[in-house]
């Protein structure tokens, strides 16, 4: 038989693995039952580690997505606030403008 079909094999049941009868029995029973329970210790570390460091993943993307949306709201606000170039100067035009204009309804009204 190929070695890739074997891998395919259903695995042997815990009964065939054991001999039928005596106290050797027994302790088979008792050394696989060690194993698999030390199988699922090892496996229950394993994932919490895995766990542990999903869970700091998915905080450090978080806590980076959050920086990022900050910086954008903050970047956006100054440019909402910023003065266009030559504001100023339109500014004091306008000033100027009203000033004339209050200086000549000053003069007719005198």
């Amino acid at each position: 038989m190929p070695s890739n079909t074997a891998s395919l094999l259903p695995p042997p049941s815990i009964a065939s693995i054991l001999p039928s009868s005596g106290t050797s029995s027994i302790v088979n029973c008792q050394s696989i039952l060690f194993r698999v329970s030390d199988l699922f210790i090892s496996l229950s570390f394993v994932f919490q580690r895995f766990y542990l460091i999903l869970g700091h993943e998915i905080t450090q993307g978080v806590k980076s997505s959050t920086l990022t949306v900050r910086l954008a709201e903050e970047r956006l606000r100054r440019l909402t606030n910023m003065n266009p170039p030559g504001f100023e100067e339109f500014v004091e035009n306008i000033e100027d403008v009203k000033t004339d204009k209050l200086k000549k309804n000053m003069e007719i009204l005198i």
